[in-house]
Formats: C-alpha cells, sequence, structure tokens
C-alpha cells in the first residue's frame, strides 16, 4: 500500500518565501546556492529538490528553522500564522507604531505584563531581608506609577 497518495502538496507560496528569504541573504553576504546549502547541512542539489514544488522531497522541520536562523528572515513563518489565522508581533515593538489595533493592544498588555513581573521581583527582594527602606520603598512606587500608566493607555486604547 502506497501512503504518498496521501500526501499533502507542497506550499507553492511558503516556498517561494523561503527561497526568497534564502537569495537575499545569499546576495547580502556574497555567497552563492552552494555555499548556503552546505550552511545548513546539504548539497545544493538537494536544497534545490527541497524547494521544488513538484519534488517529492521535502524541507524538514530543522532545515526550515536552521534557515530562519540563517537568514534572520520570518516571512515563511508570517505566512505560515497567517494561513491559520493568526498574526505574529514581537513583544518589543512599540504599540504606538502598529497600525493594527489588535496588535497594539496585545503588545501593550506584553508590556504591562512586564512591568508587574518586575515589580513582584522587586517587591520579593525588597522584602527578603525583612526590613523596608527608603530606597526600596522608592524603587517600588516608581515602578508601581509605572504600571499605573501603562494600564491607564491600555484602557485608552480599549476605548
Amino acid at each position: 500500500m502506497s501512503y504518498t497518495f496521501n500526501k499533502a502538496p507542497k506550499d507553492r507560496d511558503l516556498l517561494k518565501k523561503i527561497r526568497s528569504s534564502i537569495v537575499k541573504d545569499i546576495r547580502r553576504n556574497g555567497l552563492t546556492m552552494e555555499d548556503f546549502a552546505h550552511e545548513i547541512g546539504l548539497s545544493e542539489g538537494t536544497l534545490e529538490n527541497k524547494l521544488k514544488p513538484a519534488s517529492p522531497y521535502d524541507l524538514t522541520l530543522t532545515e526550515f528553522i536552521h534557515i530562519m536562523d540563517i537568514t534572520a528572515a520570518y516571512s515563511p513563518l508570517e505566512y505560515i500564522a497567517k494561513r491559520y489565522g493568526y498574526t505574529l508581533c514581537k513583544p518589543e515593538t512599540n504599540p504606538q507604531k502598529s497600525d493594527d489595533p489588535v496588535i497594539a493592544v496585545t503588545l501593550q498588555a506584553f508590556s504591562l505584563e512586564e512591568v508587574q513581573g518586575s515589580l513582584a521581583k522587586t517587591i520579593k527582594e525588597a522584602i527578603a531581608d525583612g526590613v523596608l527602606d527608603e530606597a526600596e520603598k522608592s524603587q517600588i512606587n516608581d515602578i508601581a506609577h509605572q504600571l499605573r500608566k501603562l494600564a491607564a493607555e491600555l484602557q485608552e486604547s480599549l476605548k
């Protein structure tokens, strides 16, 4: 019994994005496709076959991740996320500069959570010795103020 009949076809658009990220990296670094293929542990012919929609050879997940690590191009990952109805975003992105309100609110929530964690850590460290001195109180107050400010900004974004 042949299981290849049930095999899903390769996603041509994803392969184009992967190839594009490789080509940009090759041009940026003055490499050849052979150099790049060797960098991820493949021969040039094998890499080319894995990037062809009609070829029976698939790019492995490990190879896919290695390619993104080398190229620092995440458009293939963004493509996969969008295919399944998700949007990728980096928490360190400034939410004020995002055109997408969902991303902006999400990033604001990440910032709020980060400061909240910082507050908890600071309080834990401050009370570890059983004494809360003026410097520790001031530091906790400053972080709490920052937390309230971020919470207010988030509330405003949700209006």
